[in-house]
């Protein structure tokens, strides 16, 4: 098939599939597939933000610790003994 408007290149084989086509003609790759990728890499980034967000709620709002108090200790003898 020509490459034309009513073609699409296939990034797997360089196979010029028709723009109705869900898999390409040619070696089987999944036209559709490809963009549910970008999807779970917008939801996984949402969910992030989400949690990040809601992290910061519970601490300004009911003053819960983001970080476990054993973290902060461990932290702050690793400073305090490299500057001391």
């Amino acid at each position: 098939m020509k490459r034309g408007k009513g073609s699409k290149f296939c990034p797997r084989c360089g196979y010029h599939a028709s723009v109705q086509d869900a898999y390409c003609t040619h070696c089987g790759y999944n036209f559709q597939g490809r963009r549910s990728k970008k999807l779970n890499i917008k939801t996984i980034i949402l969910l992030i933000v989400i949690l990040v967000i809601g992290a910061i709620a519970l601490k300004f709002f009911f003053n819960v610790s983001i970080i476990p108090q054993e973290l902060i200790d461990i932290f702050k003898n690793a400073t305090t003994n490299k500057t001391g």
